[in-house]
């Protein structure tokens, strides 16, 4: 009987079988370590997500504020111009309702001081005159033509004029603009 000598592939020493084990408990903490890795980077993206979320949706929630708060001054603002629009009307009718019947002659005249129109006093001293120059004496057109600018600066102007039949007045010259800078034309008044 011969005996042979045992190799550590048929007989493991021990050492390499510490070795095995030592690398079997490193693999096994390797995979465990990978696992909590893998869940660690989902948390974090996870906790990512949400925070995206929250600021999505704070924003989100700051726009619709803005929008909110936009709307409502738009709608005051329509509501302001609609009663200023209302308000304007109002005056208008009731400077035409007494321009028209007060005792005194009145004539609306266009920005280039042709005449638009008249009252009823107007009418029954001059009848229906067509132009300024048909209405006053020459000298006294060119004063009134010439005082437009000092009408328009001060808000208002008289002036004393003479009439084509020579009839004397006090004329004051009113400008007309409901938006300040856009001259809509002039009111006339005479006064003896």
């Amino acid at each position: 009987m011969s005996h042979k000598r045992s190799t550590t592939a048929e007989h493991p020493t021990p050492t390499t079988g510490l070795h095995l084990v030592v690398g079997a408990l490193d693999a096994q903490e390797a995979a465990k370590s990978a696992a909590c890795n893998r869940d660690a980077e989902r948390l974090i993206e996870t906790a990512y997500e949400r925070a995206a979320r929250m600021a999505v949706a704070r924003e989100l929630a700051q726009l619709r504020a803005e929008v909110e708060a936009a709307d409502l001054a738009l709608r005051v603002q329509k509501a302001a111009a609609e009663q200023a629009r209302r308000a304007a009307d109002s005056m208008s009718a009731l400077h035409k309702e007494l321009l028209e019947n007060i005792a005194q002659p009145a004539f609306t005249l266009s920005p280039s001081l042709d005449i638009v129109a008249g009252n009823r006093a107007a009418a029954s001293l001059a009848g229906t005159p067509a132009s300024l120059e048909a209405l006053l004496a020459p000298a006294s057109t060119d004063a009134l033509r010439a005082s437009v600018g000092a009408a328009c600066s001060r808000g208002t102007l008289s002036l004393r004029v003479t009439t084509t039949d020579g009839g004397q007045f006090t004329a004051a010259l009113l400008p007309i603009w409901r938006i300040p800078g856009a001259l809509e034309g002039f009111h006339l008044l005479l006064a003896e």
